[in-house]
This record gives structure tokens, C-alpha cells and sequence, in this order.
């Protein structure tokens, strides 16, 4: 399954860049998960009229009434076997704070969260096994992972902002390593 996460796209308030660009090379998606800050009804509604069943989507802190009204803060959800917890997390305080970030894991019992907010790009896991929290490394906008490493990890996924030209895409192997 190739997902692609975005969060924070502030168009066109803050950003001026194309976004039917974005769309016509990146289309080609299973879902396209957005952690909000749309700021206006316009860009929800483009990305919603292009998307339709793939966009799973959650409003931000800068979203307008009209957006809050259409979709919700945050999402649970189970995609095949993963559990995912969607939501844009200016709820977290502070900012940062990945233990704030775990406790709300846990608590929903998911396997990843995609966040946003932050405006930062990261990509970090608990290791239930070793109890502490570990940075992935990725080159680029790609990485994946496997269905025996949701055994052990819950994976924290922040695409960053695309006003800093940041995305995510990833890759989910369904089958045994």
C-alpha cells in the first residue's frame, strides 16, 4: 500500500505554490492522509474533489468554521491490519512532547500516528521491547516498513509542512519479511 501524508498546506494563505502539480505527480496513491491546516474551504474542497474515497482527512488549528463543520479533529481508523490514529495534534503541548504523543498511542491502541502541526518533518518509533523512542533516518520523501515491525514499534509520522516543500510517502509490505 503506498500512502501519501501531508499536513499544514496553509494554501493559499501562506503558500503560493501549485498545487495541481502536486496532484498530477503524486496521484497515484492508495491514500492520501492530510493532517490539516487547510486555512480555507477552497483547498479542502480541491483536494476533496480530486480525492474523493482515497483522502482521509482532519482539521488543524488554522482551519476556518465551514472546514471544522465537514471533518473531524482526529480519526481512528484500521486499514487492513493497521490501526492508525490521524490527527493534527496542536492539542499536544508542548509541541514536541513525544511522551504526551505515546500516552495518546496507547491509550487508542494504534500501531502508527500520522500528525502534523509542527511544520517539521519526522519520522520516529517507540520500541515497546527496549522502552525508548528511536529517529528513523529517511533520504528523501520514501521509506517503508514491514508487518512484523508493528508487533513491536509504533511509529510517530510527521510529514512536515508543505510550505517547506516537505511530504511523506511510504510504503507498507503486507506480506511476512
Amino acid at each position: 500500500m503506498k500512502f501519501w501524508l501531508l499536513s499544514d498546506t496553509h494554501w493559499p494563505t501562506r503558500g503560493m505554490y501549485d498545487l495541481r502539480w502536486y496532484i498530477r505527480q503524486f496521484s497515484d496513491v492508495d491514500y492520501l492522509f492530510h493532517m490539516w491546516d487547510f486555512d480555507v474551504w477552497s483547498t479542502y474542497k480541491f483536494f476533496k474533489d480530486y480525492f474523493w474515497d482515497k483522502l482521509i482527512a482532519v482539521y488543524g488549528n488554522c482551519d476556518d468554521r465551514k472546514i471544522r463543520n465537514e471533518i473531524p479533529e482526529e480519526r481512528l481508523l484500521e486499514i487492513n491490519w493497521i490501526k492508525i490514529l490521524v490527527f493534527h495534534s496542536h492539542s499536544i503541548y508542548p509541541r514536541w512532547d513525544e511522551t504526551r504523543l505515546l500516552e495518546k498511542a496507547l491509550m487508542e491502541n494504534v500501531n502508527i500516528v500520522f500528525y502534523g502541526h509542527t511544520h517539521i518533518k519526522k519520522v520516529h518509533y517507540f520500541d515497546l521491547l527496549n522502552n525508548e523512542f528511536k529517529k528513523v533516518n529517511i533520504h528523501g520523501e520514501y521509506f517503508s516498513f514491514s508487518k512484523e515491525e508493528l508487533d513491536y514499534k509504533i511509529y510517530f509520522i510527521n510529514p512536515g509542512s508543505l510550505l517547506n516543500w516537505d511530504f511523506l510517502f511510504f510504503n507498507i509490505s503486507l506480506k511476512s519479511c
